[in-house]
């Protein structure tokens, strides 16, 4: 698994010059957006991946908040935003209305940039937690966790501002889905009452 990590790591550092040239011809697309991002979040959560699987680092990490900011890395980094490229994608077409608001963009840069320190914030604590398993003179367990946290506190500010980061592209984007229909609705009624008063007036 570690070796064919390896190969896709490698492969996205080669062809990162074009996949920056296609990112700026497809800037504009919203959907494209978060497709760039879970790219950015592979090729993170890749990196961490190759180095807990070396077994001199495995050794420190296991058991450790490391091993929990790679998993949050992948759930919510790759899988939460490919989920809302293929949503966005999707209602897109079903929805003239414009997707890049202003509380849409807000929100998108609120989610990526609290999961980058939410992320940071397990690694952090991870390694202080790992510098404890190997001490020679290691305190109690209870008080090392009190040493984490600020750790904790910093990842639970964050976790708090990427919920609302994914609250604003979510209700943007559902706000879009039910003032649609409800525009059509009014310019289906004001075409009929138009025809009707034509055909009366006639």
């Amino acid at each position: 698994v570690s070796m064919t990590e390896l190969l896709i790591f490698g492969r996205i550092i080669l062809q990162w010059q074009s996949t920056l040239s296609t990112a700026r011809k497809y800037v504009h697309s919203t959907a494209y957006r978060f497709l760039i991002a879970a790219d950015a979040w592979v090729f993170l959560t890749l990196l961490l991946a190759i180095a807990i699987s070396v077994p001199t680092i495995n050794v420190y990490t296991h058991g450790t908040h490391i091993t929990v900011a790679h998993t949050m890395g992948a759930t919510i980094g790759i899988n939460t935003f490919l989920l809302l490229a293929f949503a966005v994608d999707i209602l897109k077409d079903k929805s003239p209305v414009s997707l890049n608001t202003k509380w849409f963009n807000r929100g998108y840069w609120v989610a990526n940039i609290s999961l980058f320190i939410f992320w940071i914030s397990l690694i952090a604590a991870g390694i202080a937690k790992a510098k404890w398993q190997m001490s020679d003179s290691r305190i109690v367990f209870g008080a090392m966790m009190m040493q984490l946290t600020p750790y904790f506190i910093v990842f639970f500010i964050s976790g708090i501002s990427l919920m609302f980061g994914l609250l604003l592209i979510v209700f943007s984007l559902l706000k879009t889905q039910i003032r649609n229909p409800l525009k059509n609705t009014v310019k289906s009624y004001k075409a009929e009452e138009k025809e009707l008063d034509m055909i009366v007036s006639s």
